[in-house]
C-alpha cells in the first residue's frame, strides 16, 4: 500500500533496445503523470584514448585503445592499443601495438 507525500521507488528491467512512455495511474486507472524513456542499445566494445606531455624526456604521446564488453563477470575481457610517441627536441617519432587479454 503506498501512502500519501511519501517518496515511492519503482524498479524496472529493459529486455530489449527501444522506448515508450511509463504511465503512472492511481487506484481507479486515472492517468497521474507519464515519463518518457529511452534504452540505448548495448555497446559492442569501449573505446579510450589519451594524450600525455612529459616536460623532463620532451616527449608527447597518444594512444588509442579499444577492448570487448563482457556478458559474464567469468568472460574474458581482451583490450587492443596502439600508440606513437614523438620527442620534442629530436623528432624522434615511436610507437607500439599491444594486445591483452584476461581472464
Amino acid at each position: 500500500m503506498l501512502t500519501p507525500y511519501t517518496e515511492q521507488s519503482v524498479s524496472l528491467v529493459a529486455l530489449a533496445a527501444h522506448s515508450g512512455t511509463v504511465i503512472i495511474t492511481n487506484k481507479d486507472g486515472e492517468i497521474i503523470d507519464q515519463r518518457p524513456y529511452v534504452i540505448a542499445p548495448a555497446k559492442a566494445v569501449y573505446q579510450g584514448a589519451s594524450l600525455n606531455y612529459s616536460p623532463s624526456s620532451n616527449r608527447v604521446g597518444v594512444s588509442y585503445s579499444v577492448s570487448g564488453v563482457t556478458q559474464s563477470l567469468l568472460d574474458p575481457s581482451w583490450t587492443a592499443s596502439i600508440n606513437l610517441g614523438l620527442n620534442t627536441h629530436t623528432q624522434d617519432l615511436s610507437g607500439g601495438v599491444s594486445v591483452n587479454v584476461n581472464w
